[in-house]
């Protein structure tokens, strides 16, 4: 799989979208920054994505042999990646997060993750944007300061320790994202939050049950 590395971008979804869209790119890919000044989460909330301390990258998926993307469901492949990220997180760290139906990633009730999927018509493609807080920065706006949170909770350790953590997340999470993506359930133990709060369609309270 191609992996597009980038010191800074608006958004890693809209620049992937820009190369689905210019066909520079036949396969599925990865596009990867230290940084996004206008990172985005769902329903056009903005993702505070500082340089350095976060991981911030998109996978794209183009409608191939690997995937079917036609008539693709967002409201069931989004909650199928927050497993695969609560799964990459555990197998790698130990660490249990949280999953807040139907795009964002808890620890200790603070939001470290959160999930944008979209897809593109033509050409028919699925685009998976993740951001995760991975250590605390020396800034935080004053709206989230009581709502963001850290996967790590100490200081950010040196650069080559923050790559490598990382790329050992890149790796788990793509592999399990291919793993889940196909499967019929949501297992319930990955979920924290009391499923009748939200309004789910019947469908997904199936899968999630």
């Amino acid at each position: 799989m191609k992996i597009i590395k980038l010191e800074q971008i608006t958004s890693t979804n809209d620049y992937s979208k820009q190369l689905i869209k210019s066909s520079e790119i036949s396969e599925d890919f990865i596009v990867i920054s230290k940084e996004q000044s206008m990172g985005r989460g769902s329903n056009n909330k903005s993702f505070y994505s500082p340089k350095n301390t976060g991981l911030y990258f998109s996978i794209s998926i183009l409608n191939n042999n690997t995937i079917s993307i036609k008539n693709i469901n967002i409201n069931t492949i989004t909650p199928k990646v927050s497993v695969a990220i609560y799964r990459s997180v555990y197998n790698l760290f130990n660490i249990k997060l949280q999953i807040k139906y139907i795009n964002d990633l808890y620890l200790q009730n603070k939001k470290i993750c959160g999930i944008l999927t979209e897809t593109i018509d033509y050409p028919n493609s699925l685009i998976i944007g993740i951001g995760i807080n991975l250590y605390k920065t020396a800034y935080i706006p004053d709206e989230i300061k009581n709502t963001i949170g850290f996967l790590f909770d100490e200081n950010p350790p040196l650069f080559d320790k923050i790559e490598t953590i990382k790329q050992q997340l890149i790796e788990e999470i793509t592999k399990n994202i291919y793993s889940i993506l196909p499967l019929e359930y949501i297992p319930k133990e990955y979920l924290n939050e009391n499923i009748n709060k939200y309004k789910i369609p019947k469908e997904i309270i199936a899968l999630i049950s």
